[in-house]
């Protein structure tokens, strides 16, 4: 998956569907969802093949990026940024995880129920959601905010925007460079 295809929803499919790691984001990301399938496979065995399937993946960018001998300071700090960046991604999936599972339990409402409300069927699928290991499409965050009362910024993790503001911000000076933006922000503002 290359880093312009990096969304704000990516998720473990979209790691197994390209069926290789291009970047230390990618390999970082690749590696938090590793971990939380150990978990997960415990209750849901049926997810075992794609652990598998990552930890290949994982060992195959490993051999040709950091066991050649020649790693680079230029690599080294992008893993270090990469780790930086999955890290508050991790935080800010446990806590919208504690939140749902908070409002959950104040509604006395299972994870299959609240999965059944909003159209999953699966069990694992919704476990899957909620845990961070897939996507929440946004009709999902826009149910569960209206359901669970839950902020939108408390839901949509907006930490990926980072990796993509450089590259928005030099495309619109490439576009057009009379044009103003707001690189906190990415606001597009126009030329005085």
């Amino acid at each position: 998956m290359k880093d312009t295809r990096l969304n704000i929803q990516a998720d473990l499919d979209a790691i197994l569907k390209i069926g290789k790691i291009n970047s230390e984001v990618e390999h970082e990301r690749a590696i938090m969802f590793y971990r939380q399938l150990r978990l997960i496979v415990k209750e849901h065995p049926e997810l075992a093949h794609k652990r598998t399937e990552l930890q290949g993946l994982i060992q195959a960018y490993e051999e040709k990026n950091w066991m050649n001998g020649d790693v680079s300071d230029e690599l080294i700090a992008e893993s270090d940024a990469a780790e930086a960046i999955i890290e508050k991604e991790r935080i800010f999936f446990a806590k919208r995880k504690e939140l749902i599972k908070h409002k959950l339990k104040e509604l006395s409402l299972t994870q299959q129920d609240f999965g059944t409300i909003l159209g999953h069927s699966s069990k694992s699928y919704i476990s899957e959601l909620i845990n961070g290991i897939c996507s929440f499409s946004m009709r999902d965050f826009v149910l569960i905010h209206g359901l669970l009362n839950i902020c939108f910024e408390d839901l949509i993790p907006t930490s990926r925007i980072a990796l993509e503001r450089n590259k928005v911000v030099a495309t619109v000076h490439k576009i057009n460079p009379d044009l103003k933006i707001n690189e906190e922000t990415l606001e597009l503002l126009a030329a005085q």
